[in-house]
């Protein structure tokens, strides 16, 4: 329970870092929800629509180059892109941020299946078994790790919310 409570703290955290990186490209009206919303977790206006946002943060995306997308729970039940309502995903990693359409996400997510499929000769039927051996499984749920050039390449938007720093340990070099 103390990793879910400390999970949703994060994931609030993001959802205002979220907000703020929204208005500069356009979006209005932007409203965070209390509570869990399985379909979206912010509303706003963009373009005179209202749309739908999904906000998520990997924090190991910096060493990985590498994304996790949630497609279904360990029951098999749509959860995470196969759930979602919303219009766009804004996607956090430790220094960068990635916005792109739902449905562009699904079809980038959709090409690496098909280069998953046609490299390693697996199955469309044993393309979840392919998940299982490969480990892709987090706190009950299943996603595939989807490399930041595909996301890049489907992107609308990106950008940095964190200043790359980096900071030397003076005692290795002696000074």
């Amino acid at each position: 329970m103390a990793d879910f409570k400390k999970d949703l703290q994060r994931g609030k955290y993001y959802e205002q870092k979220a907000v703020k990186t929204l208005l500069k490209y356009g979006f209005s009206d932007l409203k965070m929800y209390d509570g869990y919303i399985k379909e979206y977790d912010i509303t706003g206006i963009y373009r005179n629509k209202k749309v739908f946002i999904e906000c998520k943060y990997n924090k190991y995306t910096t060493y990985t180059n590498k994304f996790f997308i949630e497609v279904m729970n360990t029951n098999f039940n749509e959860s995470g892109l196969t759930a979602t309502k919303s219009d766009y995903y804004i996607l956090y990693s430790y220094f960068d941020y990635w916005i792109i359409k739902t449905d562009n996400l699904k079809r980038a997510l959709e090409k690496h299946l098909r280069t998953i499929i046609n490299n390693k000769n697996v199955s469309r039927c044993d393309i979840v078994d392919y998940i299982k051996e490969n480990g892709i499984y987090t706190n009950n749920t299943i996603g595939i790790l989807l490399p930041i050039d595909i996301i890049i390449k489907y992107s609308k938007w990106s950008g940095n919310h964190k200043k790359r720093e980096i900071k030397l340990n003076k005692s290795i070099f002696n000074i």
